[in-house]
């Protein structure tokens, strides 16, 4: 029976993000793009770091950017019209993590169930675009008053399956995540709730995502081949 090899896996992923508790008050359901490098061992065992993008536009709090809304639901510029402002999600989580691979069958030792579990940091803001820029608060350093830039330490566990082909042309895996960050609003004060948010934050996500590996074989001589 093959033996399991032990590889460098280089994932790119693409995944869909269900914000809950305190991330879910604000941002509903966004997106990941990122990657990770993994070391695979001659055990299954594995180890390594990811990083994802998080983006969406999809926001639930009412508060955000209040007091530069009129009464018909619209800021208005500084030329009278209505301006054209969008708030987006954008954030990034980067993680250490470490796993082991189980293997399903005996004639593929190096596909299987995968677990992992890795600490990181998390970061999530208001991304404001204001296109005719027309808005003088949403201009320069004022709009740090509304970003609501927030960032701590965070926990990810993922679980998921991995396929690496013996031909070596079919390699991919599925995976879901569940992620939870002890995290604090990094301003100093909000202009729009007119306060300073010094609260502590738990925010918590739920992922799924799927990607492509390119695996790094090492020959015998101790050098890598890919694929």
């Amino acid at each position: 029976m093959p033996q399991p090899t032990p590889a460098t896996l280089v994932h790119i992923d693409y995944g869909l993000v269900l914000p809950v508790a305190d991330l879910g008050n604000r941002f509903g359901l966004s997106s990941k793009v990122g990657g990770s490098v993994m070391r695979k061992t001659a055990n299954n065992l594995l180890f390594g770091v990811d990083g994802f993008f998080l983006f969406g536009n999809v926001l639930k709090e009412d508060s955000l950017a209040i007091n530069l809304f009129n009464s018909d639901g619209y800021i208005t510029g500084t030329d009278g019209l209505p301006a054209d402002v969008s708030l987006f999600l954008r954030g990034f989580l980067t993680t250490f993590k470490a796993g082991k691979l189980f293997t399903l069958n005996a004639k593929n030792p190096n596909s299987g169930i995968f677990v992992l579990g890795g600490a990181g940091f998390l970061q999530h803001k208001l991304h404001i675009v204001d296109r005719n820029e027309s808005v003088p608060q949403l201009q320069g350093k004022y709009r740090y008053g509304y970003d609501r830039l927030t960032n701590g330490f965070a926990l990810q566990q993922n679980i998921g399956y991995q396929y690496l082909a013996n031909n070596r042309l079919v390699n991919f895996r599925i995976s879901a995540e569940a992620v939870q960050a002890f995290t604090q609003n990094r301003r100093s004060y909000n202009f729009d709730t007119r306060r300073a948010e010094t609260g502590r934050r738990i925010d918590v996500y739920f992922g799924i995502s799927i990607g492509w590996i390119l695996p790094l074989y090492p020959h015998s001589d101790d050098q890598f081949f890919i694929n």
